[in-house]
């Protein structure tokens, strides 16, 4: 989401829609690539999107054009969130975390401490990330990517998280759980079930942030 008009989806056979007035009319943009199952826009121009068997594609004119670019890995991308037009993480199967830093020209393999299966990549920079994902999987890192660290979170499922700077993030999944941290998600911090939590399961979540003072309605 790049505005409350302007949104991205993707879905199976490489379908990419775009709409630019909240949803009342959608654009085809479909590159007939893999499944995607990620997608993260930078601005009105800029936005990435990631798939089955490593599929990476870039666009910088609005999705008028999708790029394909290289990835180091085969194995299939879950998500991807970008900081900037240069930035940007994606993760996946078999604990698959990549990073570039200069506008996906290049992709790198990040060291990651597990081997499962990675549903959600969030950033409050370029330095500060979360990952989460299966078997209560949730890694932070201060540097970049150089390490990864495990947070102390309940043994479930998280399908995604979501930052909304560099102490504060959420992460939900299995069996209606939803977790908060306030203290930045370090090594000794504190990640506590927050309210609100269901019976069912969460498959991502989006953090939707207003900048304004009127009320707003989601």
């Amino acid at each position: 989401m790049i505005d409350t008009q302007t949104v991205y989806v993707v879905g199976f056979s490489g379908a990419i829609y775009r709409t630019n007035d909240g949803g009342t009319s959608w654009d085809n943009q479909t590159t007939g690539s893999n499944v995607l199952y990620g997608v993260c826009a930078v601005d009105a121009n800029t936005a990435w999107a990631v798939g089955n068997g490593g599929t990476i594609l870039k666009t910088v004119n609005g999705g008028a054009l999708w790029s394909p670019q290289t990835s180091p890995k085969v194995e299939d991308l879950r998500s991807v969130y970008a900081v900037d037009e240069n930035t940007a993480w994606a993760v996946g199967a078999n604990g698959t975390i990549l990073k570039t830093v200069d506008g996906g020209a290049h992709w790198a393999s990040q060291n990651s401490p597990v081997m499962d299966y990675l549903a959600s990549v969030t950033a409050a920079d370029a330095t500060t990330a979360w990952v989460s994902g299966q078997n209560g999987t949730v890694l932070r890192t201060n540097d970049g990517g150089e390490s990864w660290f495990g947070q102390n979170v309940p043994p479930k499922h998280f399908w995604g998280i979501d930052a909304a700077n560099r102490d504060v993030a959420w992460a939900v999944g299995e069996g209606g759980t939803i977790i908060k941290t306030g203290d930045g998600g370090g090594p000794s911090s504190t990640w506590y079930l927050a309210e609100g939590s269901t019976g069912g399961s969460f498959e991502t979540w989006v953090l939707v942030q207003n900048p304004g003072s009127e009320t707003a309605t989601v």
